[in-house]
């Protein structure tokens, strides 16, 4: 068939002849094929398993396609448990491309069968931080429903990258398809290929409007230079239309695009609590023990941000083997808004507690408010494929427990406001998956925030607004008084439309 037939159904019938046979024997055959289209957008939202390659069981292509008589075909299997999972109206899971490759682990190389697939609900494609978040949440159920080992979700090239700095993984696609033949049915797919890249996806300002510049359907103006997002809420108040604040409730999460690979990381967050709690998990999402991470494709990367003891901790391992940890000594759970940073230079670490605002000149110990290690590894990036959980962690299937260094710890009750990675502002009002979670934090702070006639001087903004002319109210749990938060990138935004 032609590379540019259009999408469709087509029926073939192929009349053969066996002239070797005396009387020359005919035959018919009937065959049906379908055209499918991979556009570049779903191209980009997919996601991957790396099954294990066995050729003795056998689990290869053509086992993962193969219907036996009476039976249905891992690939059968796999999309109805993702339809099952997702419980999307109208969710269509299209695998694209079945392909063996070849793995880096740990210690060796590995083969291995690589499922990429899609799925799209009424409203578009779904994102593959979410795909991948429910692939490494329920792996141990697909492994079951397929009967197949699962080496890895997603793919990462940078664990042993070339790259000296920054690294993410990029996919790409050739005009040449693979194909995987079973007997009676035969898919020919997407060539697609991963490789690393050698930078830092650091947030840029963008000189001019283009898709994607402003969040949540806000609408982008070019101010010359420069760009200015018109909101379409009152409560998107990032200069991108992000929403700012979270809330949880003590039970539950919300999940973000995971840290990037970079050997540069800055990162830092406002948090309003009583009690302690996670603030931000990202990492793997299931306990192995060390046999078994020699001979699996996601690594034990992680960053865990907590209060305990009332007092903020950060653990982080760069390769999976050496944690460090870092302790601020002060308490934080007041009721208050306070402002944690963690910087990363390679194997410098800094965590600061409200940009030191209380550290006096007389007082020699910053202890209260900073600490600084230097990480012993030599590795100096986070290799994370999972989505970044933030307020908590996503329950797991019975029988399945987080690691250790993260497992038990308490969810959140409190506020999260303004995350900021390299630059990159959060969007917290749209995660891709959240639960117990909701956008503001009106639920701690009561109405302190809404629009009503008392004036700026009372527990409420006036009706005019005036009291956040040019930032965001906030309030806190102690006193309820609303507060203005202003930040530069909206005053030049501001000035910018002037």
């Amino acid at each position: 068939m032609d590379g540019d037939m259009p999408a469709g159904f087509y029926d073939l019938q192929v009349d053969v002849v066996d002239a070797t046979r005396n009387p020359v024997q005919n035959a018919r055959s009937h065959i049906k094929v379908e055209v499918r289209v991979v556009p570049e957008i779903a191209f980009q939202n997919h996601a991957t398993i790396r099954l294990e390659y066995n050729a003795d069981t056998p689990i290869d292509s053509f086992s993962f396609l193969y219907e036996p008589e009476g039976e249905k075909s891992r690939l059968t299997r796999f999309k109805e448990y993702m339809e099952r999972l997702l419980r999307e109206d109208k969710c269509q899971v299209d695998v694209f491309s079945i392909k063996k490759s070849e793995a880096i682990l740990q210690t060796s190389y590995k083969e291995v069968i690589d499922i990429r697939f899609t799925v799209q609900t009424e409203k578009g494609f779904l994102s593959p931080v979410l795909l991948n978040g429910l692939l490494a949440q329920y792996q141990s159920d697909i492994e079951q429903e397929i009967d197949a080992r699962i080496l890895g979700v997603g793919i990462d090239m940078c664990k042993l990258t070339h790259c000296d700095n920054g690294c993410q993984t990029v996919n790409r696609a050739d005009t040449f398809g693979v194909m995987v033949d079973a007997n009676n049915t035969a898919i020919v797919g997407v060539n697609a290929s991963a490789h690393d890249e050698c930078s830092c996806p650091v947030f840029l300002p963008p000189s001019s409007c283009d898709v994607d510049v402003c969040y949540n359907d806000g609408v982008c103006h070019n101010t010359y230079p420069g760009t200015f997002c018109e909101c379409r809420n009152s409560n998107l108040n990032g200069f991108r239309c992000q929403g700012n604040t979270r809330s949880f409730n003590g039970a539950g999460f919300a999940w973000f695009k995971p840290m990037p690979a970079c050997t540069s990381l800055n990162i830092s967050l406002n948090f309003m609590t009583r009690e302690d709690g996670l603030l931000l998990y990202n990492g793997p999402m299931r306990r192995t023990d060390k046999a078994e991470q020699k001979d699996v494709l996601n690594y034990q990367d992680f960053l865990s941000i907590y209060i305990k003891d009332g007092m903020p901790m950060v653990d982080l391992q760069f390769n999976g083997q050496a944690t460090v940890e870092l302790k601020i000594n002060s308490i934080v759970t007041d009721g208050r808004f306070h402002q944690l940073t963690l910087s990363q230079q390679h194997k410098n670490l800094e965590f600061v507690l409200d940009e030191c605002a209380t550290l006096t000149s007389d007082v020699n110990d910053a202890s209260e408010c900073r600490i600084f290690k230097i990480a012993p590894d030599d590795d100096e990036r986070l290799n994370i494929v999972t989505p970044l959980q933030l307020g908590g962690l996503a329950p797991l299937p019975t029988g399945v427990d987080y690691p250790e260094f993260v497992s038990g710890k308490k969810s959140l009750n409190g506020c999260i406001r303004k995350l900021v990675v390299n630059n990159d502002h959060y969007d917290l009002y749209n995660p891709v998956h959240y639960k117990n979670s909701v956008e503001g934090c009106s639920s701690y702070w009561g109405n302190a925030c809404q629009v009503s006639s008392a004036d700026a001087t009372s527990n409420s903004v006036s009706a005019s607004n005036n009291y956040c002319l040019n930032g965001e109210c906030y309030a806190e749990v102690e006193n309820a008084v609303p507060n203005v938060f202003v930040t530069l990138d909206m005053l030049v935004t501001v000035a910018s439309v002037k």
